[in-house]
This record gives C-alpha cells, structure tokens and sequence, in this order.
C-alpha cells in the first residue's frame, strides 16, 4: 500500500500515508485549477463482511475467471496445432521458416511458467498495481455479482408476494362463518310454522247489488 501512495518524485500529485492505530491516514498534495489542493482522509478499518464482498469474493472469481479463460486458450492452441497438421500433411509449406512453431505441450508449458515467469513476477516485490485489463476485469466481477445480487433479491421478493396474493384471493372470513352458523342453529332451533297456527283474516261480505233500470 504504502509504495503505490509514495508518489513519484517531481510529480504535480503527491501522495503520503499514515498509520496509526486509530486508522490510517492519507494525505494528498496536489493543485486545482493552478490553486493549491490538499486533502486529507481518514480511513477506519473496514468491517469483515465488506472486505469479503469488495476485495475477497471478486479476486476469487477473478481466478476462476481467469483460469477459464487459460483452459480456452489451451484449446484453442490444440485446435490450432491439429489444424496446421492437416495442412502438413496436406503438402502445404511454409514460406517463411521463422514462423515455424513447436507442437504445444501444456504440461511442459505449466512447468516453465512456474520455474521462469512466476519467480520472476515475485520478485518485483510490493507496489505493483493491476493492470488495466485486470481493472477491467475485475469491474466486469462486481457487476455481475451485483446483478446476481439484484436477481436473488428480486426472486425472494416474488416468493414473499406469493403467499399475500393467495391470502387475497381467499381471505379468511370468520365473521361470515360465525353469521352462517348463527343462521343455521336459529333455523335449527325455530319451530316450522303450520297451517293451523296462522291468523285466520276476516272474510269480507258481499255486498248487494242495486237494480239497475233502462235509463239509470
């Protein structure tokens, strides 16, 4: 950390670092518009879970991704070699011998890389950012994890609508119920009525007819 915020010698920004044991503090030295800039920031120690999300899970992915990407290519360098065999056996020449290339042995290859390349690459010591396209890289990780986040969270949303939409559709009445059962003992517990039992109405009299004449 402290070599990448070093800064270069002579450079327009400068860049120092402090730690104490309260956090860190870094301090930046540099012109705005032909003014001076200087900004200092305090920095407290992350919290475990936020390491793992920012720094810990995407590296991880970052080397399967990349491991993914080795295998590929080793494939693809085995199509190739069996490609330019046929052209070989076909008759075809190369016209410039310079471009003639050895079979590719991947056990070989992972053998070399570790012995040469990888104590080479350790020994650069700290202070080695990441290159651009492993930025670019890792930028492609966290948005892919953010969208798988969006995804899981947007499905447990659903799976929570589910049992609210049922519970619509058929609500629990217990006043309904009650009201139901309160009707049924009532038509229970109430006598049917009969014939005898209901009031007699007065039958109306007839009344008599006047006699009508010729010219009434």
């Amino acid at each position: 950390m402290c070599p990448l915020l070093a800064g270069q010698p002579g450079a327009a920004t400068a860049f120092s670092c402090h730690r104490s044991p309260s956090g860190l503090r870094l301090h930046v030295k540099s012109e705005l518009s032909g003014l001076p800039f200087y900004w200092d920031f305090h920095c407290c120690p992350a919290p475990l879970d936020m390491v793992c999300r920012h720094l810990v899970r995407p590296l991880i992915q970052m080397n399967l991704a990349l491991q993914c990407q080795l295998q590929e290519l080793i494939s693809l360098l085995l199509q190739k070699d069996a490609e330019i065999e046929d052209y070989r056996e076909s008759g075809a020449t190369l016209s410039r011998d310079r471009l003639r290339t050895e079979p590719f042995q991947e056990e070989a290859f992972q053998q070399n890389f570790v012995a040469e390349t990888l104590p080479r690459i350790c020994s650069a010591g700290e202070g080695q950012a990441f290159a651009s396209a492993l930025q670019q890289l890792y930028t492609a990780v966290t948005q892919q994890e953010l969208r798988q986040a969006r995804k899981r969270h947007c499905s447990e949303d659903d799976v929570d609508r589910a049992p609210t939409a049922e519970t619509m559709k058929h609500p629990h009445s217990p006043a309904a119920s009650q009201e139901d059962e309160t009707t049924s003992s009532s038509e229970r517990t109430s006598p049917a009525s009969s014939p005898a039992q209901k009031p007699r109405l007065p039958a109306a009299k007839a009344k008599p007819k006047k006699a009508k004449g010729l010219f009434s």
